[in-house]
């Protein structure tokens, strides 16, 4: 009878590794990075502040260590570019108007958005998303991205100035939403 229970026990747990992923945005001055990890591989989307440069030595090894301790061995990088890139896990809408403003990412059941310019005024319709990442200083109040976006959690990623991330804190503390902000907190990483 232990033997069917030890059994039991070892395919619980097997069954909940195949199911666990993680969301890592890392904490990076010149360049927006997000991991998503799955079981042993792992999608880098990744946009530098300059785009004619690549990763930076130090963000290449932050990342790669990330990865390791969590047991990737397999990693496949996405530059921001214009267009669609789809896998069996991973949906990735990128500046799709060409104006660099927005990013739509599915990784799973996770919905992600990368904002990087103002959200038009016009538009009033909630947009329902688990996360949005606030990326190179775009000019938005969280009163303006509330309008359009019902999230649950708003990043803060480090291209961003510091001034105008404390401002951001404080209007999504005011607002009762959940915020964090890279540069002061550290990577945000989070295990589902």
């Amino acid at each position: 009878m232990s033997l069917i229970v030890l059994q039991c026990s070892f395919l619980v747990d097997k069954i909940n590794r195949l199911s666990q992923f993680s969301l890592i945005v890392y904490a990076f001055r010149d360049c927006l990075a997000i991991d998503l990890l799955a079981q042993d591989r792992a999608y880098l989307y990744y946009r530098e502040k300059n785009d004619d440069e690549g990763l930076s030595v130090y963000a290449s090894e932050i990342i790669r260590d990330a990865g390791y301790a969590r047991g990737v061995k397999r990693r496949e990088f996405f530059r921001a570019a214009n267009g669609v890139v789809t896998t069996p896990q991973l949906l990735i809408a990128d500046d799709l108007q060409r104006d660099r403003s927005s990013c739509f990412i599915q990784f799973r059941d996770l919905k992600i958005a990368v904002l990087r310019q103002p959200v038009v005024p016009k538009m009033k319709r909630e947009i329902s998303l688990d996360y949005l990442i606030l990326s190179g200083n775009p000019y938005v109040t969280i009163r303006e991205v509330c309008r359009v976006f019902h999230v649950k959690q708003i990043i803060i990623d480090g291209t961003n100035d510091g001034w105008r991330a404390r401002r951001w804190l404080r209007e999504a503390r005011e607002a009762g939403i959940s915020c964090h902000a890279v540069s002061q907190n550290g990577a945000f990483v989070k295990d589902f």
